[in-house]
């Protein structure tokens, strides 16, 4: 199954493609920039935070580079276990988030923190590098 962001994705690009058409005066993406509204999410800058305090062990865990274990309630997927391995908080509006690499991706992914269920923070008995 394609991922549906992708899939989103490609659908706006066809609705510029198609607005574009309609435009003569569009040549390049100045003249997009300046007719349309254009936004980037990476206009979008999310504000570094702490954590609140019944989340104190994953502040710890961040600023140890410990690993832990989360229950992840995925809206598609439902309840999903993985181990991460938190990096920093942050906020957009009033939603916590923690980025954090995660063992089963072996990439930076982001979690949502009112959707993580369960967590633990694991012990020193696990290496750092994994």
């Amino acid at each position: 199954q394609q991922h549906r962001a992708l899939a989103d994705a490609e659908f706006v690009r066809q609705l510029v493609l198609n607005a574009v058409g309609k435009f003569s005066e569009v040549g390049n993406d100045d003249e997009i920039s300046r007719l349309f509204s254009v936004y980037r999410m990476a206009d979008f800058e999310a504000q570094t935070t702490e954590l609140p305090d019944e989340f104190a062990d994953l502040t710890v865990a961040i600023i140890e580079g410990k690993r832990v274990e989360i229950e992840y309630q995925h809206p598609a997927r439902g309840l999903d276990t993985r181990i991460i391995r938190p990096q920093r908080a942050f906020r957009l509006g009033s939603v916590y988030y923690i980025g954090a690499h995660c063992e089963r991706a072996r990439a930076e992914r982001t979690f949502r923190l009112d959707r993580i269920a369960n967590y633990r923070v694991l012990g020193d008995d696990y290496p750092k590098d994994q």
